[in-house]
């Protein structure tokens, strides 16, 4: 077997994994510094757009809101100027339960007395004060429930020294409600914030569960309790005679949303109230977001236009006429300085969003609305980045166009080079050609199933003269990122889905690790009392396609990711289809991922296209210092062509793969995730790289 290609050395550095500092503005460690005004500032900039839009609710939504919940705020002192922990400190959690005994760094202060931390797993969270400790000290135990969080108004009849629980720690106990919960049985973890207790239910998950919905699981079964006897009490306000006592969707009636934008026509059944005039929906796909009332219609109704994402700005005194100008445009390419969490992300436009905020599709492919005032123009500009998003893409039919101007080409492979086990025809002339003329070639591909020695056999297989040092894999992608970030060194295993590629490669770098083929024909114990038993060694889960995948890989790795404190969740890539054969398009590694995503909550670390691993460590590995003389080959708009722009390549689109000219053009739909994403050039194969 030919040998492999370079390892990543242990001390050799692996590009940007991370797209940039926390705080806008800032390098490297600099939050760190102890200076706490940037991370007041960013909170500073969160606060004024929430009240702004709050500013422009209308009376009658502030009067639902009023009379719905109470909440109490705790306010700082404007003295008040050393932070209790600094950013950059590590620390341990103490709860919530789910998160209990997690270890993190501290990102900044957020809202109501808490701080985000990003968790070793790489995921961040808003966690109250009373719940972190500095990582040096013995673990304290859980702070009590009325530390973390601003005090409620008292229910009517209940002594406030009332020291006795309700429930007892590790009874049994049937919940009948939310509705989306109700009948579901477990057992009390431990009380939890806002007179609710955290439960453990029978599948594993924990939640915590208001009281009012929880009764011991041996007594008769509940009616479920109304919404409003669930809710914090209500402060009524004076001469509320004319209260409001009907809600405007009932729990469990099938309504259409009209927005956001990007939830626009989805349909879903109302769990029941939330905060700020929204109610909570359960869509048909089995997600739950909380929606503004103003989207809200009852599915019985013909679909609404959307409504106006946005209220209209306040006009700002003498100003003659309203502002029609979008500070953003659908598909323009930008990037977000904020919150602490997201800031240095990229992605696109989707649209205007609520609260003086947009919509935007991330490169991972998550939707978030972020505040206008953390959005700034990818690259530049908001005018520039504009045009070079949506110029359209030109058909190559002079080949020096290109080939003067690159000296260095990234092929992607499936669609580009061959279609499953098949050479596209012409493409070995091809590839000799731009040899002869001093180009010099690399092979990026997102496919995980073989490792560069595996694709070694594949190119030399289909006649196609390759090195190995010239092909990168997302496999190969997956240990380089381990090795930059010392995983080796915690002496844990990884638990892989995939096939043979990724497991090859960890061992070129001596890790251990479990599952992938050998758990092919592996079924979990799903009778009475049966559970699946995991190896609590386990620090990260690998996901990388997988033909085999089943409901054994499945469970054992969101066990890991749920329960394994710190364990890290790794996507090889998120590719919707994938080329098996040359007749049609198959499942990618995004329905993976998405199954693991899904049963986790957790956003996992992108290690191949587009994200910016494999070229940072391309040009590190060979020197090169100018991309804007590299071209990107590929046949994907939302992993090839996003590759190329958001690392400032030369980005040429073959219309041999997934992508037809038509969609390309704008003339047929375009897929979801490609929006606004254009190449410089287009070609039918890359045959026409050649005269």
């Amino acid at each position: 077997m030919a040998a492999p290609g370079p390892s990543v050395q242990p001390n050799q550095q692996v590009g940007k994994l991370h797209s940039g500092s926390l705080m806008h503005g800032k390098k490297g460690t600099s939050a760190a510094t102890g200076n706490s005004s940037s991370g007041f500032a960013v909170g500073a900039v969160a606060v004024a757009a929430l009240a702004a839009q709050a500013s422009r609710r209308d009376v009658a939504a502030k009067k639902r809101l009023t009379k719905r919940f109470a909440c109490a705020v705790l306010e700082k002192t404007t003295s008040e100027e050393e932070l209790l922990f600094q950013p950059g400190q590590r620390i341990v959690v103490t709860g919530p339960p789910a998160m209990a005994g997690k270890q993190g760094s501290v990102v900044g202060p957020a809202l109501n007395d808490s701080f985000a931390i990003r968790f070793d797993s790489g995921s961040t969270f808003n966690i109250p004060t009373g719940f972190i400790q500095d990582s040096s000290a013995r673990v304290a135990v859980s702070a009590p429930v009325s530390t973390p969080a601003p005090s409620l108004v008292q229910p009517r009849g209940k002594a406030s020294g009332e020291d006795e629980l309700e429930f007892a720690i590790g009874q049994r106990v049937m919940v009948t409600g939310p509705p989306a919960m109700a009948g579901k049985q477990g057992s009390v973890v431990k009380p939890a914030l806002n007179d609710s207790f955290a439960i453990q239910f029978d599948s594993g998950s924990i939640f915590n569960i208001h009281t009012s919905f929880i009764q011991d699981a041996s007594a008769p079964v509940a009616t479920p309790v109304p919404m409003s006897t669930a809710a914090p009490a209500c402060v009524q306000s004076s001469g509320g005679a004319d209260a409001e006592d009907e809600l405007e969707f009932q729990p469990g009636q099938r309504v259409t949303v009209s927005g956001p934008p990007a939830m626009a026509g989805k349909q879903g059944s109302i769990v029941g109230p939330a905060l700020g005039d929204s109610f909570a929906i359960r869509f048909d796909s089995g997600s739950v977001f909380n929606i503004s009332t103003g989207f809200i219609q009852d599915a019985a109704a013909a679909v609404a236009a959307p409504a106006p994402a946005a209220p209209a700005r306040v006009q700002s005194s003498g100003a003659a006429a309203q502002e029609d100008e979008l500070e953003f445009q659908p598909g323009q390419r930008v990037t977000v300085s904020g919150p602490p969490a997201m800031a240095g992300k990229e992605g696109s436009i989707v649209g205007p969003a609520l609260g003086e905020s947009f919509a935007i599709r991330f490169d991972s492919g998550s939707i978030f609305n972020i505040p206008t005032a953390f959005i700034q123009a990818a690259g530049g500009s908001p005018e520039s980045s504009a045009s070079s998003t949506s110029a359209p893409a030109r058909k190559l039919t002079v080949p020096s166009q290109l080939l003067d101007g690159t000296d260095i080409f990234i092929f992607d492979c499936d669609g580009v080079i061959w279609r499953g086990d098949s050479v596209i025809p012409g493409i070995p002339h091809v590839l000799d050609k731009l040899r002869q003329a001093g180009k010099t070639m690399f092979f990026v591909t997102n496919n995980s199933t073989k490792s560069r020695a595996g694709y070694k056999g594949k190119f030399t297989s289909l006649g196609l003269n390759v090195q190995a040092e010239e092909i990168f894999s997302s496999s190969f992608a997956a240990a380089a990122y381990l090795e930059q970030t010392k995983f080796k060194q915690t002496g844990k295993k990884v638990y892989v889905i995939g096939e043979k590629g990724i497991g090859e490669e960890l061992d070129l770098i001596g890790v251990p690790w479990v599952g992938a083929e050998a758990d092919m024909n592996q079924k979990p114990n799903m009778g009475s009392g049966g559970r699946l038993e995991i190896d609590h060694n386990v620090g990260a889960v690998v996901v990388g396609f997988d033909r085999n995948i089943n409901y054994y890989k499945i469970q054992y790795a969101q066990l890991c990711i749920n329960e394994l404190p710190g364990c890290q969740f790794v996507a090889t890539n998120l590719d919707r289809v994938t080329h098996l054969t040359d007749a049609q398009e198959w499942a990618g590694n995004g329905s993976m991922v998405g199954a693991i995503k899904g049963c986790t909550g957790v956003e996992p670390t992108l290690v191949g296209k587009p994200a910016p691993l494999m070229i940072d460590y391309i040009a590190e590995k060979y020197g090169i210092k100018d991309r804007s003389r590299i071209c990107m080959v590929g046949d994907r708009l939302d992993t090839d062509i996003a590759f190329g722009r958001n690392n400032g390549l030369k980005t040429c689109l073959t219309l041999s793969g997934v992508t037809s000219e038509p969609e390309l053009l704008g003339k047929a739909p375009r897929k979801a995730g490609t929006e606004g994403i254009q190449p410089e050039f287009y070609v039918d194969t890359i045959n026409d790289f050649v005269a």
